[in-house]
């Protein structure tokens, strides 16, 4: 499945602020912020998918240990970040199909 743009993202969030009538200059600015976490967000995962949830690294001895990869509680924070955002401007997780009657 493909991941979905995030242009078509932002113009969800967008839509559904104008179906709300709650476009204003500080809620677009909240969607930067939010478009900002969701940047973030990929990077941890990509990062977690290439390195994994365990990584080896050598400790301040120089032997090796098996560490959890500090993207994956980074990836918690900044998913919680972006969910803030959403719940502060009332809106519901950003997708392609919806009509501006399903914001309501």
């Amino acid at each position: 499945m493909a991941a979905i743009s995030e242009k078509t993202i932002r113009e969800s969030l967008i839509r559904q602020l104008e179906a709300q009538n709650r476009k204003t200059a500080y809620t677009l600015e909240k969607v930067e912020e939010y478009m900002t976490w969701y940047r973030i967000r990929r990077e941890l995962a990509e990062d977690i998918k290439a390195r994994g949830v365990k990584v080896k690294e050598p400790d301040s001895k120089g032997q090796i240990k098996v560490k959890t990869n500090g993207s994956v509680l980074d990836l918690v924070k900044a998913t919680n970040a972006g969910n803030s955002i959403l719940s502060l401007l009332g809106l519901q997780n950003p997708v392609a199909e919806r009509s501006a009657d399903d914001y309501l």
